[in-house]
């Protein structure tokens, strides 16, 4: 998970996406890191489709 937001945020990225099983593994990643990504929780697949387009 840290790596994986780590590049995220090295490629521009404000917001990612993760899953809701994963929000313990988010603990993990560095407080820099935090504070320059949005992370937004989602608990299936389509609700992460509507927060990734901005409706939800």
């Amino acid at each position: 998970m840290k790596e994986s937001v780590q590049m995220a945020m090295e490629n521009g990225a404000r917001r990612v996406l993760i899953p809701l099983k994963n929000k313990r593994n988010f603990l993990e990643v560095s407080g820099e890191i935090i504070e320059t990504v949005d992370p937004i929780f989602y608990s299936n697949p389509q609700t992460a489709a509507m927060k990734a387009l901005f409706l939800k």
